[in-house]
């Protein structure tokens, strides 16, 4: 069996704020995982913001050590901050073939199975809101991220069988916006 190791070690932050600043804290990276691929596969590997990655589809085999990321806001103790986030990120290796990350969501205060976040859809000025946190309400608010890969098809694995974001990867992008 071929196997490799998806790992997503950063996302990038953007903040801005139109009243207050923020405090952001970065506590846990996004992974997705290990994985044993056999000679022939298709395959979805979903990881929720809970941290559960479940595998969709046939000829890979789950190794563990799966975890969503999270973020903490620290600051503002009260308001409202909204909440924006990329549709998709990319792992990459000069040696492989690239993997989308898709579907990006996330989750507020509790993690969800993969599905069941507020969906990511972009971090442009008309793009929807992914979520807003009523800092008054939720102080020291926790943000679980989670996505799916989809690897339909034979790919390339990297030589030291690792995927992630730093070189020419795009990390996945969170915006925090203070109202």
């Amino acid at each position: 069996m071929k196997k490799f190791i998806v790992i997503f070690p950063a996302f990038f932050l953007v903040m801005s704020s139109s009243v207050m600043a923020q405090t952001l804290q970065s506590v846990a990276a996004v992974d997705f995982g290990s994985y044993d691929f056999g000679s022939s596969y298709n395959v979805q590997i979903q990881l929720g913001t809970d941290g559960n990655a479940a595998v969709i589809g046939t000829g890979v085999a789950f190794g563990g050590g799966e975890s969503a990321g999270h973020i903490r806001v620290t600051e503002p103790d009260t308001g409202i901050v909204e909440v924006k986030c990329t549709t998709t990120a990319e792992l990459t290796d000069p040696t492989a073939t690239s993997l989308t990350i898709e579907n990006i969501e996330i989750a507020v205060s509790t993690g969800v199975s993969f599905g069941n976040g507020s969906a990511c859809d972009g971090i442009g000025g008309g793009d929807a809101l992914a979520t807003t946190i009523d800092m008054d309400a939720n102080p020291d608010a926790n943000i679980y991220i989670g996505g799916e890969i989809s690897i339909p098809g034979a790919i390339t694995l990297p030589t030291d069988h690792a995927y992630n974001t730093t070189g020419t990867g795009t990390p996945i992008t969170i915006s925090i916006i203070t109202q």
